[in-house]
């Protein structure tokens, strides 16, 4: 009898990496006019109520995420319609703050801030640090600094049961971004 052996090669590929500051990221994402794939790892703050909260402006949050980038928000609507079976046209809200730049569809300008407008797809990566000494907090402290958090809320606007989720992402908390066969990485 003969007994066959499979071996899996592991390929190496080198991505080019391309260092980014504030506004060179900026640059970057005005130049996507279509639909496009990214992971995105970002260090924000979360959102927690301040009142009586031991862990409030004192937590970070590190997220790394599948997104879409530059996707219309209209036809993602009506494309969950669809699969759902509800007949009918959405007509999205205008921003609530803020006003895209440059008609971008993925850079918004706000108070001389700017953010990036994304759909996340899935969270491959989510965990909590004390700001101070970047220790990670433990699971103990997760659970007791979520009582803090504000109960979520979806698009009461969207009519189909599984809402598309848009989220607003300052420029200053993103660090790193790998689309299109390249890897872009936030300079010291």
């Amino acid at each position: 009898m003969e007994t066959t052996k499979t071996v899996k090669k592991t390929v190496e590929t080198t991505v080019p990496t391309v260092v980014f500051n504030d506004e060179s990221l900026v640059e970057i994402l005005l130049d996507i006019d279509m639909s496009t794939f990214a992971e995105v790892t970002a260090i924000t703050e979360p959102k927690m109520r301040k009142t009586d909260n031991p862990f409030f402006g004192r937590v970070e949050k590190i997220s790394k995420m599948n997104v879409n980038f530059g996707g219309i928000y209209k036809n993602a609507v009506e494309k969950k319609m669809e699969k759902e079976g509800i007949e009918g046209n959405y007509e999205p809200a205008p921003l609530k703050w803020g006003q895209h730049y440059r008609d971008s569809r993925v850079i918004i300008e706000h108070k001389g801030n700017y953010y990036a407008q994304l759909r996340p797809l899935r969270a491959d990566y989510v965990s909590y640090r004390w700001a101070e000494n970047l220790k990670e907090m433990t699971e103990q402290e997760i659970q007791e600094m979520k009582i803090f958090f504000p109960q979520k809320k979806e698009g009461s606007r969207q009519p189909a049961e599984n809402k598309v989720i848009i989220r607003t992402i300052k420029i200053k908390n993103i660090r790193e971004i790998r689309m299109d066969k390249t890897r872009y990485q936030r300079g010291i």
